[in-house]
């Protein structure tokens, strides 16, 4: 793998050809305080709310040599997590605790590649055929 001010040269899945994955963001955790709301009722204070954004590598191409599209996906996604408790204050003064997600690592992990869907990929069937 090499790097390079446009992106990270790397070869393809099939070892044929060279590809560029383009940096941009990459994959890291993101923070954000908010509020927390469930049932009407709200956190005292904001949280630090955690989320994965960013770039990874993935790519589509024809290889020539295999006679099909090669694909190779991954995504920005938590890596680990646990779970975390806040008190909530309800409109009546009452409290209820709240239980949420808290992201603490990302990474880019391997995903499935699915065919796009679109307009072109159902059969034409001419008017007055059916």
């Amino acid at each position: 793998m090499r790097f390079s001010p446009q992106g990270t040269e790397t070869v393809d899945a099939d070892g044929c050809c060279k590809v560029c994955i383009p940096r941009g963001h990459p994959c890291s955790l993101s923070s954000s305080m908010t509020v927390l709301e469930s049932q009407g009722c709200k956190s005292k204070r904001p949280v630090n709310m955690t989320s994965c954004r960013g770039a990874c590598g993935t790519f589509a191409f024809f290889s020539a040599r295999l006679g099909s599209l090669q694909r190779s996906c991954s995504c920005c996604q938590e890596a680990s997590t646990s779970k975390r408790t806040v008190e909530l204050v309800c409109p009546d003064r009452s409290r209820i605790v709240f239980t949420y997600t808290h992201i603490e690592a990302c990474e880019c992990l391997k995903a499935k590649c699915s065919k796009p869907v679109g307009p072109f990929d159902e059969p034409h069937i001419p008017k007055g055929a059916r």
